[in-house]
């Protein structure tokens, strides 16, 4: 329709999974209320919005842009008439968590509460406690029929081989296992584990994750708040930190405060 802004939709696929595709030429106004619609996103591959197909109701975003907008939903359409090819994707062997706990000893069971306790009264953080006592539950259940005591690097080495690995668990995983394990037997058996022989997985050296000129744009032009607006910028020109700003903007009102310096904090020669 002339005149007025157009949205058009199209199915595409972004990282493996459905999505709905949300084109428009920019417009500040338009871009805004779309960024606030449940699970709106940006992508820098596909140099659009999109939104998961599984959680979109066209009905819901035709009424948000009534009279707002024209939305185009003939890629839509099309998309219903095509027959849906499956990529096969690679299914990870799944392992049956509480199978592997119930196959623990009350013996042994005891020692990992014993160690629970340690690291409350240690103060150790709730979700440290919580991943440290899954992922002993996990080994000890793994290797159920071997006492504690008994266990080698080797053994954490083929636990790693055998169930880590082959489950296609995570190197965090892995990380907080050996953690765990070090911990463990350190406090309970007064014993260091030969760190040096167990592997970790290296660290990844993932790139950072930066915003494109156009969605920089976009988000100074929609802060409306000058006095925001202008800490955002002074932030992102200088690279600081939110706390450093707050340490510049409490050193420019002790300067203002001081009766040696006028009225911008400058240093008064006539005082």
């Amino acid at each position: 329709m002339k005149g007025q802004k157009t949205i058009i939709l199209s199915y595409a696929n972004h990282r493996q999974q459905a999505v709905v595709r949300i084109d428009f030429a920019y417009d500040a106004e338009l871009a805004a209320q779309v960024t606030q619609r449940e699970g709106v996103r940006w992508s820098q591959t596909l140099g659009a919005w999109y939104v998961s197909k599984e959680h979109f109701d066209l009905h819901r975003f035709f009424e948000a842009f009534r009279g707002k907008a024209w939305v185009d939903y003939e890629g839509l359409k099309k998309d219903k008439n095509k027959s849906t090819k499956h990529t096969p994707v690679a299914v990870k062997p799944r392992y049956k968590l509480k199978a592997i706990k119930a196959q623990l000893s009350s013996e042994v069971n005891g020692q990992i509460q014993s160690f629970k306790k340690w690291m409350e009264q240690k103060r150790y953080a709730e979700n440290t406690i919580k991943t440290y006592i899954h992922q002993l539950e996990i080994f000890f259940g793994y290797y159920a029929d071997k006492d504690p005591a008994s266990l080698s690097h080797e053994d954490i080495t083929r636990f790693n081989t055998e169930f880590i690995l082959k489950h296609g668990l995570s190197s965090t995983f892995q990380n907080q296992t050996v953690s765990a394990l070090k911990k463990f037997y350190r406090v309970l058996y007064n014993r260091d584990l030969e760190a040096e022989n167990i592997e970790r997985p290296r660290k990844s050296h993932t790139l950072p994750k930066v915003m494109s000129k156009q969605e920089l744009q976009r988000f100074f032009e929609n802060i409306k708040n000058i006095k925001h607006k202008m800490a955002f910028e002074t932030i992102y020109a200088f690279g600081l930190r939110r706390s450093e700003l707050d340490m510049q903007q409490k050193g420019c009102q002790q300067g203002r405060n001081n009766p040696k310096n006028d009225e911008l904090g400058h240093a008064n020669p006539n005082f």
